[in-house]
């Protein structure tokens, strides 16, 4: 009898387990990996020493109806203005959701985690919660001031062909940041006009004295 209890405990105890240990499994086992190259002329750039930090935008809930998992959002509070059903935006809307969000995030900074980029060009994250987060890059070397990246978001988990993703892969977007068209200051558009006036007055003076010479 005693042997039978022992084994209809671990029976039960072990049932538990099953159902409880995924839930805790699941809870922080996503993973952000950043591959931050670029090409210019046919050579690759790699942003060595870039940070990006995270920015939680929602908590993502994981819903199976019939049998297919679907992602739905619950939107923080500091973000509610900017709620929507965003597994039907585009990426134009999400660009444009993000350059806005992006402001509030930076005058917030609550980074929920930051990674800098490695030599092989990758920044990693990983044990997050699943959730909607905005990437941004929050410090770079002197060497990369002259590549622009623009805030964008990545859901962990994510649905890719149908499968539910908890390591997601991203690539930030690089371009060349503006170039001032404006000339520089040299001094050789101004100088040229009293320089000219002292010569010229030196001209005609000597040519005046030249005159009451002969």
């Amino acid at each position: 009898m005693k042997t039978y209890r022992i084994l209809s405990f671990s029976f039960v105890f072990l049932l538990i387990s099953l159902l409880v240990f995924p839930s805790f499994a699941n809870s922080n086992d996503g993973m952000i990996v950043l591959h931050c190259t670029t090409n210019q002329n046919g050579n690759q750039i790699v942003f060595y020493g870039d940070e990006y930090s995270l920015v939680k935008i929602a908590d993502a809930n994981i819903e199976s109806v019939n049998g297919n998992d679907f992602i739905r959002y619950s939107i923080l509070p500091e973000y509610k203005k900017y709620d929507c059903d965003w597994n039907k935006l585009g990426a134009s809307e999400l660009q444009e959701k993000a350059n806005k969000i992006e402001h509030i995030a930076k005058k917030n900074k609550k980074y929920v985690a930051s990674a800098v980029v490695n030599k092989k060009g990758q920044a990693v994250f990983s044990n997050l919660e699943p959730a909607l987060y905005l990437v941004m890059r929050t410090s770079l070397v002197s060497e990369h001031k002259g590549y622009a990246v623009s805030p964008f978001f990545v859901s962990v988990p994510m649905k890719d062909e149908g499968r539910t993703c908890f390591t997601v892969t991203a690539s930030p977007k690089y371009g060349l940041t503006p170039i001032d068209t404006k000339l520089p200051y040299t001094g050789q558009l101004n100088w040229p006009i009293p320089v000219l006036l002292v010569f010229g007055t030196i001209l005609i003076v000597i040519g005046i004295k030249s005159k009451n010479h002969n």
